[in-house]
């Protein structure tokens, strides 16, 4: 004789019970996330540009990524006095601000160049009224590094489409405003940036299809890290 089965009182108890269970967990993820995320970084499993996927705050942790003229970031931010001039200019309104509670970098611009890239008008350098970004133009591009240094962007073999050979994609080549200067096309149409020309606006990495950028700009000076792909990430 088979036994009974569970009450529907029991059923119904037991899902509630797993729904705020699985509620609270969310929760403490959610809430978790930068100091996971922090602690990932930690142990050599993820890069600064990695982090900013996974936390708000996570492209704090190597500094934020500064408009066009910037200058060495200590000077920088004795000179930024927070008056908010250069996103009033910014055209793609790609400037942005540290938020509060963050030091010293309180209230500083920044770029995050996979939501909204720089331009590189140069409007910002014009309007900054104590040099924190240095006056340019737009012809100074040409110029390289020399000139312009937001960062430089750099290529993941391992989630590009073209270096994969699962598509053409062109559209980091296709996009660059310094094209056969920052970045040219190589057999099969693969991408190969050339640091020297590569300013780091992040055009390339804005347009990028794939979720978690094949290309993405590092900053000046930054080391390149150990780069080992967080698990579940979605690439495509």
């Amino acid at each position: 004789m088979k036994g009974k089965g569970p009450s529907r009182e029991r059923v119904q108890t037991d899902r509630r019970g797993f729904i705020k269970k699985m509620g609270g967990i969310t929760l403490s993820i959610a809430g978790g996330s930068l100091l996971g995320s922090i602690f990932l970084r930690y142990l050599g499993r993820v890069n600064a540009q990695d982090l900013a996927e996974l936390s708000p705050y996570a492209y704090y942790v190597s500094g934020p990524l500064r408009p066009p003229g910037a200058v060495e970031e200590d000077l920088f931010l004795k000179r930024c006095i927070q008056c908010f001039l250069c996103a009033e200019v910014c055209p793609p309104k790609a400037i942005r601000f540290v938020r509060s509670g963050m030091g010293l970098k309180a209230n500083t611009p920044y770029i995050f160049p996979r939501e909204r890239a720089c331009i590189l008008c140069m409007k910002c350098t014009q309007v900054c009224p104590t040099q924190a970004l240095m006056p340019l133009k737009e012809d100074d591009i040409y110029e390289g590094k020399k000139k312009v240094d937001m960062g430089t962007a750099e290529i993941d073999k391992r989630l590009c489409i073209t270096h994969l050979g699962i598509g053409k994609c062109e559209a980091c080549y296709t996009i660059c405003p310094l094209k056969e200067r920052a970045i040219v096309q190589e057999a099969m149409l693969r991408p190969r940036v050339i640091p020297e020309g590569c300013v780091g606006c992040g055009l390339c990495e804005e347009i990028c299809p794939v979720r978690a950028k094949a290309i993405r700009v590092r900053l000046p000076g930054v080391k390149k890290e150990r780069e080992v792909l967080p698990p579940g990430v979605l690439y495509f």
